[in-house]
């Protein structure tokens, strides 16, 4: 089936090249055009018969342009859980806060939901293998449906990425690249690879993937349906790349355009201070990102210098009286440790990112009394667990036979 492609910006039909999907008048980022009139009631139904069954992201199969005939790669991503933080809530003074607990895909992160329709997409093309640069995510993410497609996944890392993110994808079957540089340089070799070893680009941006970077808006369906139909005051995103915020807005404007929806919800962007291109762009007045230089941050997964979809971040930012907020590495421990050990979700670095945030938007006044917001969790602390550590000096091994012993153990946790 042939697929209409559109800028997210402008709006103009796409024109340019195959390999890269930007924009030629703005520079917008590029997707399919989903027809919402000639498939009102089918997209309706989809969004009310949830996607709690077995169909996880594909019960929404009507809102991804192209994926009609395709036979999903799929390990039941999706229908992840979303959980009111009532311990966060008293200890940041929010109304309501919620946690969309991405980390529960099969795979640990919300990048599943793009490998899915990417493997399958790959799968009925009869694709030899596939390649990407990651932070680690998403490397993780496109290994595992590449094993369960069974095609060959080649993950390219840069040298300051977390390792066990690289094992994790290691285990999987994954052919494991260490690169110089950031996570942008490796994106770069995967694109010059193309042509030399034939494998498919399986970067996780609309830059080179628009078609299957459409499964991150199943995120937002579940969200409508987990909410009451009803849309929160804030949507909180961490931005590396930029995609995240992108498809939360546009899955929004579909429910609104169905009628489903009546407002959208204010989307911020959150990245951390080491790296934080998007919140200077908009502080500047700027229509592009800039290449951040020398990032540095414990949230290894948005320490992304170039940001992909930068002028449709920025756009969608705008677009509903948004903001984009940075936080510090000591603020993203502080939430990481306290979601544990008061909600009992552990969220990486990057996804504790936009849990911070949801305290200094409250102490700034953006979010205000009675407003409620949603934090999108992106993927776990399962490979981040040092960052944990602190919780006080270890002590010899108690002796079966010596209650004394449990006596001093048990007093060095007294509060």
């Amino acid at each position: 089936m042939s697929v209409s492609l559109v800028c997210t910006v402008c709006n103009k039909p796409y024109e340019g090249r195959a390999d890269r999907y930007i924009c030629t008048h703005c520079g917008g980022s590029v997707e399919p055009v989903l027809e919402v009139s000639p498939a009102r009631t089918d997209l309706i139904a989809a969004i009310r018969r949830g996607s709690a069954r077995a169909e996880g992201i594909w019960g929404y199969r009507a809102f991804f342009p192209g994926f009609e005939e395709i036979e999903p790669v799929t390990m039941g991503e999706g229908g992840t859980p979303l959980y009111r933080a009532h311990a966060l809530e008293k200890e940041y003074g929010v109304s309501a806060l919620f946690l969309k607990n991405e980390t529960l895909n099969p795979s640990g992160t919300y990048k599943d939901r793009f490998a899915s329709p990417m493997l399958s997409l790959c799968r009925a093309e009869g694709v030899s293998s596939v390649a990407l640069g990651s932070a680690g995510n998403a490397g993780s993410s496109v290994a595992a449906y590449a094993a369960k497609a069974g095609i060959p996944c080649y993950v390219v890392l840069p040298e300051g990425g977390v390792f066990a993110r690289a094992q994790q994808a290691m285990s999987y079957g994954a052919r494991f690249i260490r690169a110089k540089g950031e996570v942008n340089d490796c994106i770069d070799l995967i694109e010059k690879g193309v042509s030399r070893y034939h494998w498919k680009n399986a970067c996780t941006t609309m830059l080179h993937n628009p078609l299957a970077s459409e499964g991150y808006k199943s995120i937002v369906y579940e969200l409508f349906e987990q909410m009451g139909e009803t849309v929160p005051a804030a949507v909180l995103c961490p931005i590396g790349g930029g995609i995240l915020i992108s498809k939360v807005y546009r899955a929004y404007r579909e429910l609104v355009a169905l009628g489903l929806a009546d407002r959208m919800p204010r989307l911020f962007g959150v990245q951390a201070a080491g790296c934080q291109p998007v919140v200077w762009a908009m502080e500047h007045g700027a229509r592009e990102t800039p290449v951040w230089e020398e990032p540095h941050t414990i949230a290894g997964s948005i320490n992304d210098p170039v940001t992909f979809e930068g002028v449709t971040a920025l756009h969608v930012i705008r677009a509903t009286n948004g903001a984009a907020v940075a936080v510090t590495d000591e603020e993203i421990l502080a939430a990481m440790r306290l979601s544990a050990s008061r909600e009992a979700v552990l969220a990486e670095p990057a996804s504790a990112a936009a849990i911070a945030a949801a305290k200094k938007l409250r102490e700034s006044g953006e979010l205000k009394e009675g407003e409620s917001c949603v934090c999108i969790v992106t993927g776990s602390a399962l490979r981040d667990l040092p960052l944990f550590a602190g919780a006080g000096p270890e002590s010899s091994a108690v002796r079966p036979d010596h209650i004394e012993d449990l006596d001093e153990a048990f007093a060095r946790f007294s509060f």
